[in-house]
């Protein structure tokens, strides 16, 4: 499973604990002040944790550590020795992978993934299904008395709030803004019918707060994002107290300066539509949605409360930035995460300059560090993917070529310690160098198609004997490494090399040349070394 969506299905999991926040920060802010202001402030922040969680995981996840910047380097000649890594692979013998046992984490991410799409589309549909009902209900309602809409101008002017025509319908049980672009105060007509222009101004009062506030939008953001979260209830418990503080914050908007009487005589409105109201609407409603507090609400109404001085709403306004910080730690630790045989630095590199030098690499590690100008490298659980056979990339083990057919994107998990990137892509002609270091493995690490120890051989040329299983090594060779005897089989001009023979040890010049036996063509389960020596060596022996 690629990071992007790993990270997604980790960012909605990250939705409980975010959600918990929200939680104790709605709360709190309930306990300070009665003010619905900074309570609905409190609230929407609340809302937004998990969504925000969800995006920083997602996005932090993506970041590499480090940024590697465009770098220049000088090239390896072609007289460059070339050097063979027994760890990387037995010469030509290529075993089969490890075998991967099920991912439950992918299956269950993937899942998860799944099904939080499948919501958000639900709650699509659901929303076009909706606002296409409304605006045919829009279509076929009637335009508001004269004398209510002359009310309703000068409560918009109140207010400070659009405009937005008012419409009477059968098709509705309780008074709506229904719309985004053009919204209308949709009313029913069996309200109109026992309510009096006053009472009914100021329930269109209260729609005229809600377009103020630009809430038919927030609720059609809090719908989708409903869907998305469908499977994480403590989102769902946001959006109701949310709500229903959103609902107190509109009322004191809507009743700003009313004396007692009018407060009286809204709140029995109030009533009077959840008399006749027969489900919660999806849309900015005078009676809230999904069952809001209704008591309480109705005590705001009949006595309002005071605003809350500065000292609380510093308070509170603290209290959120700490959560956002909080919620920011979560996410870059839920960002942080770490599988077996999963790295946390990325860096992609890619160049396409029409021709023929194409370059697509990805580097994955657990750290990055910056060399120099041009030059960084990477430590820790590497690994490579990408075309690196490209003539816009130069691979070498060491700073030195390495064998025809090493192909480090096959290596398994461990395999490289190390790698250096030398980028010269800015370069006219220039190319991307990795320069890799191969890790050490114990025997009881060490998969099909590896062997035990590590050893380099420096040569000036080497040839690949048909089938593959050979290699001669020629010219001023040299070898470092430690030689496991259980591994490795030596041998000295075809014959079995003498007691305490080390190559390692040998001057230059010592080694005239080298054939490298794969363990596979060799039969006996061990890699064969024959030592070819020069006659220098020769020489120094003693008679």
């Amino acid at each position: 499973m690629s990071a992007l969506l790993t990270s997604t299905a980790i960012g909605l999991l990250a939705a409980w604990p975010a959600s918990g926040l929200g939680w104790a920060l709605g709360k709190a802010a309930d306990a300070i002040t009665d003010d619905p202001g900074p309570r609905a402030q409190a609230w929407a922040l609340a809302r937004a944790l998990p969504v925000a969680t969800l995006g920083l995981v997602t996005l932090a996840s993506q970041l590499p550590a480090s940024v590697a910047p465009p770098i220049v380097a000088t090239m390896a000649g072609p007289e460059t020795a070339a050097t063979v890594a027994a760890i990387a692979q037995d010469l030509a013998v290529r075993g089969p992978a490890l075998p991967h046992l099920p991912d439950l984490f992918e299956t269950g991410a993937a899942a998860l993934i799944a099904t939080a799409a499948v919501g958000l589309v639900i709650a699509s549909l659901r929303q076009v299904h909706g606002l296409r009902g409304l605006a045919r209900i829009v279509a076929d309602a009637q335009p508001a008395p004269a004398p209510m809409v002359q009310a309703l101008k000068a409560a918009a002017r109140r207010l400070g709030a659009p405009d937005a025509p008012v419409r009477i319908s059968d098709a509705v049980d309780q008074p709506l803004l229904a719309g985004l672009e053009r919204p209308v105060i949709l009313l029913p007509a069996a309200l109109t019918q026992s309510l009096d222009v006053e009472r009914l101004t100021l329930i269109c009062a209260h729609e005229l707060a809600h377009l103020k506030r630009r809430d038919n939008w927030r609720l059609l953001v809090e719908n989708l994002l409903g869907g998305l979260f469908w499977m994480v209830p403590p989102v769902a418990a946001l959006r109701v107290r949310a709500a229903a503080v959103r609902e107190e914050l509109c009322d004191r908007l809507a009743l700003q300066g009313a004396p007692a009487k009018v407060r009286r005589g809204y709140a029995e409105s109030l009533i009077e539509v959840l008399r006749l109201r027969a489900a919660p609407s999806p849309y900015p409603a005078f009676t809230g949605k999904e069952g809001s507090p209704t008591a309480m609400r109705l005590k705001a109404i009949i006595a309002p409360r005071r605003s809350a001085g500065l000292a609380r709403k510093a308070v509170i306004a603290a209290m959120g930035a700490a959560t956002l910080v909080a919620a920011g730690a979560c996410s870059y630790v839920a960002a942080d995460h770490r599988e077996a045989g999963h790295s946390i630095t990325k860096t992609s590199i890619r160049s396409d300059d029409g021709g023929q030098r194409r370059v697509a690499i990805d580097i994955s590690a657990d750290s990055v560090q910056i060399l120099g100008k041009d030059r960084s490298a990477y430590e820790g659980n590497v690994s490579l993917k990408g075309k690196l056979k490209s003539s816009g990339t130069v691979v070498l083990l060491d700073g030195r070529a390495p064998p025809a057919d090493f192909d480090p994107t096959r290596l398994p998990a461990g395999a490289i310690k190390r790698v250096v990137v030398i980028n010269n892509l800015d370069q006219e002609g220039g190319k991307v160098i990795l320069d890799l270091t191969l890790a050490k493995q114990g025997a009881a690490a060490t998969p099909e198609g590896l062997v035990n120890g590590v050893i380099d051989i420096a040569a000036d040329s080497q040839e690949i004997l048909p089938g593959g299983e050979r290699r001669i090594f020629r010219g001023d060779v040299s070898m470092k490494g430690q030689l496991d005897l259980a591994t490795y089989t030596l041998l000295v001009g075809d014959q079995p090399a003498p007691a305490g023979f080390d190559p390692g040890a040998l001057p230059p010049g010592s080694i005239q040349s080298l054939e490298v036996t794969t363990a596979k063509a060799a039969g006996d389960g061990k890699m064969h070394l024959n030592f070819q020596m020069s006659d220098a060596y020769k020489a120094g022996l003693p008679s």
